[in-house]
């Protein structure tokens, strides 16, 4: 039972992360402030986690998209 609940905290703080990583323009060491966790912690779930990885790859690529859309305005 502590395992799963284990589990829940470390999905609740990648989801945490993630929403600070996008209201941080992908800065990774504010996102990482914001969301209380390590820079170590953060590249330990993207070796070991290809969903969190997709997941961070996609705001990033979410970021691109809007800065590339400004520039051609």
């Amino acid at each position: 039972m502590a395992k799963n609940t284990q589990n829940t905290q470390t999905s609740t703080k990648k989801e945490n992360f993630l929403k600070a990583l996008e209201l941080n323009s992908g800065h990774i060491s504010e996102a990482c402030k914001s969301a209380n966790i390590h820079r170590r912690t953060y590249y330990s779930w993207i070796d070991k986690d290809e969903e969190f990885r997709e997941e961070c790859d996609s705001v990033s690529e979410s970021l691109l998209d809007l800065a590339e859309s400004k520039l051609l305005e």
